[in-house]
C-alpha cells in the first residue's frame, strides 16, 4: 500500500529534492519487483504516478479512524460553546469543520470569502468555524482565524480531543473543509472521516484537479458551481466504511 510516493514531480522541487525523488522511484520499483506484491494506493493521481514507473496499482480507499460515536452533542450546544447569541435559530448558523492537519499551500481567504458571499444572499446567515485535532504549525492555523475575524466569524478551537469527542462534533456540524488539494483528496484520512460522518467537504484547491462541477462523494468544489452545490447540499447517512474497504481488497487479492 503506498500512501506516500516520491518527491519531486511537481514543479516546486529543487533539483536536490528531484534528485531525491529519483532515488525513491528506483526504490519504490525495486521492492515491487522483488516481492511480486499486489499494489494499491489511495487516489488516481498516485496511480497514475505508479502505471508511469511501469507499475499497476489498485485503488483501495481510506476509512477513517474516527468511530461513529453515540455520544451526540446538539448543535445548540456547540453554538453556546462557541459563544454565539443564545437567540439565533440553528437553521441560521452553518458549522464549517476543519479536521486535523492544515497543508501549507492552504489558504482559507478565497473559499472563506464564497462562503461569506452565500451566507448574505441567503438571509444573512452566520458561519462557525469548528477546529478539531492537530492542524500542524501555528502559522497556517492562524491564517484560518484572522479570515473568521476579518468576515465577522466565530470560531471555536477545540484541539486534539478523544475520538469519541472528536466525532460528536463532526456530527454537529454541516460541512467539512479539505485543505488539501482535489487531486490528493482520496489520502486523506480527514476527509475520510468527515465523509463517514455524512458531512459535504469543501475543496478549494484545484490546481492539479480540473474544474468540472462538483466531484464525486459529496465534494462541493470551488468553481463556477459552488454556490448552487452549497445551498443544495445535505449531510448523508453516518456510515463506517472498513468493511467495504476490506471487501474491496479481499476480493482484489482473489481477482
Amino acid at each position: 500500500m503506498f500512501h506516500e510516493l516520491w518527491i519531486g514531480e511537481e514543479a516546486e522541487y529543487s533539483p536536490l529534492q528531484r534528485m531525491i525523488g529519483f532515488l525513491q522511484k528506483r526504490i519504490v520499483r525495486n521492492l515491487a519487483s522483488a516481492t511480486r506484491a499486489t499494489l494499491h494506493t489511495s487516489n488516481p493521481t498516485y496511480r497514475l504516478r505508479l502505471k508511469r514507473a511501469g507499475l499497476a496499482a489498485e485503488i483501495l480507499p481510506l476509512f477513517s479512524n474516527i468511530p461513529i460515536s453515540q455520544t451526540v452533542l446538539s448543535k445548540q450546544d456547540v453554538l453556546k460553546e462557541a459563544k454565539m447569541e443564545p437567540d439565533l435559530q440553528i437553521e441560521n448558523v452553518w458549522i464549517f469543520a476543519i479536521f486535523g492537519a492544515i497543508y501549507p499551500r492552504w489558504q482559507a481567504e478565497p473559499l472563506f470569502e464564497r462562503i461569506d458571499q452565500v451566507a448574505k444572499r441567503t438571509g444573512n446567515r452566520r458561519c462557525l468555524l469548528l477546529l478539531l485535532g492537530r492542524h500542524g504549525a501555528n502559522a497556517y492555523l492562524e491564517r484560518a482565524i484572522q479570515a473568521c475575524r476579518q468576515r465577522n466569524w466565530s470560531y471555536l478551537k477545540k484541539g486534539e480531543l478523544s475520538p469519541p469527542v472528536i466525532s460528536s462534533y463532526l456530527q454537529c456540524a454541516d460541512f467539512g473543509i479539505a485543505t488539501s488539494p482535489l487531486s490528493l483528496i482520496g489520502k486523506s484520512g480527514s476527509v475520510a472521516a468527515m465523509q463517514e460522518h455524512g458531512l459535504p467537504v469543501l475543496v478549494s484547491r484545484l490546481e492539479d484537479g480540473g474544474d468540472g462541477g462538483s466531484g464525486s462523494n459529496g465534494l462541493i468544489l470551488l468553481n463556477h458551481a459552488f454556490e448552487d452545490n452549497l445551498l443544495k447540499a445535505t449531510k448523508s447517512e453516518i456510515t463506517g466504511r472498513l468493511e467495504t474497504v476490506a471487501d474491496s481488497f479481499l476480493q482484489t487479492l482473489k481477482s
